[in-house]
């Protein structure tokens, strides 16, 4: 999952995306799997979720590596990631 992030770094990944790239959209994977996997490296890495420095959540958008303060999708809804 980082591999992919890390290709893809400044640019948010959503959850179906990183499913599908990460695990090959096995029909028993769920985005959930996708969060718990995020929660997990973030303990290994030492990233706090409260303040995350390296996985980044774009609030119902999905995950990016690194810094990212705001995204304003064509829906025109504001997602923040936790800074």
């Amino acid at each position: 999952m980082i591999c992919c992030l890390y290709a893809n770094a400044g640019r948010i990944i959503s959850r179906d995306e990183l499913l599908s790239k990460v695990w090959k959209c096995q029909q028993t994977m769920t985005t959930r799997t996708v969060d718990q996997t995020i929660s997990s490296l973030r303990r290994k890495l030492g990233d706090d979720a409260e303040s995350p420095r390296y996985l980044i959540t774009a609030y119902g958008v999905g995950y990016t590596l690194g810094t990212f303060t705001s995204y304003a999708p064509e829906s025109g809804k504001t997602a923040r990631a936790l800074r």
